[in-house]
């Protein structure tokens, strides 16, 4: 329990057990987890091997599906490989041991002032791995916390990034739809789900329908549609660098996992989002209480780079000025095009006298 009456949760004895049995304890701790692509090759363990390696995923699937949201994709790489490629997976094992010598500490945080109508999906997709099939990651937030999440590999291969997308939104509604309903059952009323999905095509294809070229998956976006005609459900655009999700669907870099690893702890204002939506051009960010250092992703605003903040249980919302990087660059653009009919013009003019020379 800490001060402010948030609640964390981490499994440190357990960790530490862990690299106490398999003697990591003074071992090099690193921030990101970084293989190979699986050999092509198969590589069967021996079955002493094979039970180690199983040993492996059993441990780090509890911590993984308890406080640990940044260990879902390892850990789901880590099962699917130990049978078919020994050396591969036992040094992927290893380097999950590193990682956890740094991060022991780590859980989720269980916030007490978040607002109970604030339930946020955010979904996304890894297209095509190594036996064409793609990856889907899931990251629920409910009150400014994250209670839910989920990696797993698709049941059929996707044809495109778009369908994968898809495939993953779909798939998060399902489970968040689920959860509302749970959630009204304990008396509290959920009116919207918001689904953040980072690909434009998916969400234009959830939004509007697909054509008769994608008329073989579009049937997964209807009921999409038909959940944000009636009102329950809102589909917004998110951006790469702030998806919750992106770190459930590929090895990702020391940066994303820390993204991640913050919003876990619900120590910045984008891990607390109710939602990213836009309103009149610009998108809003309703935050449950953003701190002091709170310090927004520069995103590409086509408008006079501002992002509206609305603070819950304050009437007036926050305005944050952002950093107009493009500014000399369009000024740049358009001396060029407004010089361009100058020097089409004498070109022009150049080529009347040489011909009234000949």
């Amino acid at each position: 329990m800490q001060k402010n009456g948030d609640i964390l949760l981490h499994q440190e004895k357990f960790v530490q057990q862990i690299l106490d049995a398999h003697g990591m304890t003074d071992s090099n701790p690193i921030s990101a987890i970084t293989m190979d692509a699986v050999p092509d090759t198969p590589d069967v363990p021996s079955l002493d091997l094979l039970r180690q390696l199983q040993g492996f995923s059993g441990e780090f699937n509890w911590l993984a599906t308890r406080t640990r949201t940044d260990l879902s994709y390892p850990v789901s790489l880590l099962a699917s490989a130990s049978s078919k490629q020994s050396k591969w997976s036992f040094e992927l094992a290893k380097k999950i041991l590193r990682f956890l010598q740094g991060t022991k500490r780590q859980g989720i945080t269980i916030s007490c002032t978040g607002s109970e109508d604030s339930l946020v999906s955010y979904t996304d997709a890894g297209y095509a791995g190594k036996d064409t099939r793609s990856q889907s990651g899931l990251v629920i937030v409910f009150g400014g916390s994250i209670i839910v999440w989920r990696s797993c590999r698709q049941t059929v291969s996707a044809l495109s990034t778009a369908e994968a997308e898809l495939h993953a939104a779909v798939l998060g509604w399902a489970i968040t739809e689920g959860l509302r309903q749970l959630l009204m059952d304990f008396g509290i009323d959920v009116p919207t789900i918001y689904l953040m999905i980072d690909n434009a095509a998916a969400l234009t294809i959830a939004e509007c329908g697909g054509s008769w070229r994608t008329r073989y998956f579009t049937v997964r976006a209807r009921r999409l549609q038909e959940e944000v005609q009636k009102g329950a459900a809102t589909l917004t655009h998110c951006p790469t660098k702030v998806m919750l999700a992106d770190c459930l669907t590929k090895l990702a870099t020391a940066p994303v996992i820390s993204f991640l690893q913050t919003a876990m702890m619900s120590q910045t204002a984008t891990a607390t989002a109710a939602a990213a939506f836009q309103e009149d051009g610009r998108p809003v960010y309703l935050v449950d209480s953003p701190p002091d250092h709170f310090d927004p992703p520069k995103l590409p605003f086509k408008d006079g780079s501002i992002c509206d903040v609305s603070v819950a249980g304050k009437t007036k919302p926050q305005r944050l000025h952002w950093r107009r990087a493009s500014a000399e660059s369009t000024k740049r653009k358009t001396e060029k095009t407004e010089k361009r009919p100058e020097k089409e013009e004498s070109r022009r003019q150049r080529k009347n006298r040489q011909a009234s020379a000949q």
